[in-house]
């Protein structure tokens, strides 16, 4: 569009992406005198690619960059540079409202003041160059500049004392016109303005008395105080900040870099700017922060500003898997103390058990022993029972005399009568009947004797002797007849003390 010379592109937040492309269209541009990009959010990267644009474009002379973030470097001193020593055709320039301040960027405009060869009009109203050392920085530009007509310093901070700095020290400038709207100026000011040879244009001056303006101080401190507790979580109080330098003992003087880094490492979010400002305006005779006259101040503004107590540390959450692998543990844990006790129980259980099944297995060694020899008794004569301790007293030992021994048998019926019964024992090597006298009871039963019972021509008995062999026993007819009942008792043996009745030697 080679006839298009006015272009605005206001309010469009072409950021610094979108300026990239737009300046390398504009480099090869011809037609454009008249450029707006204000609020569009353009930083000092922005800046670097105006610069290109500076240094090939031809035609440009009207160019507005206010509201945006143009004001730090490398980015503004590129733009500058390229625009004080390639560009020619440049006539008014618009840098209000980016925040510029601070001793480097005024001596960055000083030098595109004094190089510049075509610029007539340069706007920096609402920034930070109030101080008498910025002001007397761009005054030394001012002085050189051939071809600046009109500058624009209103609404920066100053005060009379720096407005009378700038002013004393452009007196032989071909400046035209100097605007300071807002600053109050005192009877010399006054004086020095009706000598100048040029339009100075004030909020007015005083009447011989001074006049304070507001407490730029102050008003940082209330700004840094708002912003610490803007956040809904995690509110922190600028005063806090300096409390805990206090008592940590390092509320010393520092360099700027090193103010940056604390607020940073306390993680409290300031305004762009904010901390510069801070830094100029409690800056001592050292070019160094004084952080005791900021606290100082902040206390004098919020003088119940104290440390909050310390918080209990609160015990950490765990996580879905924390949980799950606690839970897990715990089970096992569990099941393993569980599987012990279970253990433990059975080893007690075992223990007596073992005992109990010795005792019992020594018991039943000892009885087997005991009735090794002892045949279980014949069918005629199972209900008969001999006590092992009376047949270990009637042992006959291999050593004694052998002789025959009579056995006494008394049965008991149901008139209680007693019957004598003699048992013969055979000895096999002699050959010799022993007999002895044995008194047996029988219990009172309902059973009866059966002759089939009583009719085996002999029983053997053993256990008398290791050495001697069971002999036949021997009843008569008579004695089974008299024992021959309708109900005849049966026979059991109860353990008396053994008699010897006779001896038939």
């Amino acid at each position: 569009i080679c006839s298009l010379e006015e272009l605005d592109l206001s309010h469009n937040e072409i950021g610094d992406s979108g300026m990239e492309e737009l300046a390398n269209k504009l480099c090869y541009n011809v037609s454009i005198r008249k450029l707006n990009l204000s609020h569009n959010g353009l930083t000092q990267q922005s800046g670097m690619w105006l610069a290109d644009t500076m240094d090939e474009n031809l035609a440009l002379q009207h160019l507005d960059l206010s509201w945006n973030r143009i004001s730090e470097e490398p980015g503004l001193k590129m733009f500058l540079t390229s625009a004080a020593d390639s560009n020619e055709t440049i006539l008014f320039l618009n840098l209000s409202w980016n925040s510029l301040g601070g001793d480097k960027i005024a001596n960055i405009i000083k030098n595109f003041i004094g190089q510049q060869r075509s610029i007539q009009e340069l706007d920096l109203s609402h920034n930070r160059l109030g101080s008498i050392l910025e002001n007397t920085r761009i005054a030394k530009g001012i002085s050189t500049s051939e071809t600046l007509k009109t500058l624009d310093l209103s609404y920066n901070g100053h005060n009379a004392d720096s407005a009378f700095a700038l002013l004393s020290n452009i007196q032989g400038s071909k400046l035209q016109t100097l605007l300071l709207s807002n600053v109050w100026v005192n009877a010399e000011f006054e004086k020095l303005q009706k000598s100048s040879r040029f339009r100075v244009v004030v909020e007015g001056v005083s009447g011989g008395s001074q006049i304070k303006g507001p407490d730029v101080k102050a008003m940082l401190l209330r700004r840094a105080n708002f912003l610490g507790y803007k956040p809904k979580k995690n509110k922190k109080d600028f005063g806090w900040f300096l409390l805990r330098l206090k008592n940590a003992d390092t509320l010393v003087p520092v360099k700027k870099a090193k103010f940056d880094l604390l607020i940073q490492e306390d993680k409290i979010k300031f305004d762009e700017g904010l901390i510069d400002e801070l830094a100029k305006q409690f800056k001592n005779e050292e070019k160094k922060i004084d952080l005791n006259l900021m606290l100082e101040k902040y206390l004098e503004i919020f003088p119940d500003t104290a440390l909050p107590a310390p918080k209990e540390k609160r015990k950490k959450i765990a996580s879905k898997d924390e949980r799950k692998t606690k839970e897990i543990t715990t089970d096992i844990n569990e099941k393993i103390s569980k599987v012990k006790e279970v253990k433990e129980r059975e080893t007690l259980k075992t223990i007596p058990e073992l005992t109990e099944k010795s005792q019992e297995t020594q018991i039943d060694t000892k009885v087997r022993e005991t009735l090794k020899t002892t045949p279980e008794p014949t069918e005629k004569r199972k209900e008969t029972k001999i006590d092992t301790k009376v047949r270990e007293t009637l042992t006959v030992k291999p050593s004694a005399q052998k002789f025959p021994v009579s056995i006494l048998v008394n049965t008991t019926s149901k008139d209680d009568k007693k019957s004598h019964k003699e048992v013969t024992f055979m000895d096999e090597n002699d050959k010799e009947e022993n007999k002895i006298n044995v008194e047996i009871e029988s219990d009172q039963t309902q059973e009866s004797l059966q002759p089939k019972e009583l009719s085996g021509p002999e029983e053997t008995i053993s256990g008398i002797s290791d050495t001697e062999q069971p002999a036949e026993e021997e009843i008569s007819e008579e004695e089974l007849a008299e024992n021959i009942e309708d109900e005849a008792p049966r026979w059991k043996v109860k353990q008396k003390q053994p008699r010897i009745a006779s001896l038939a030697l």
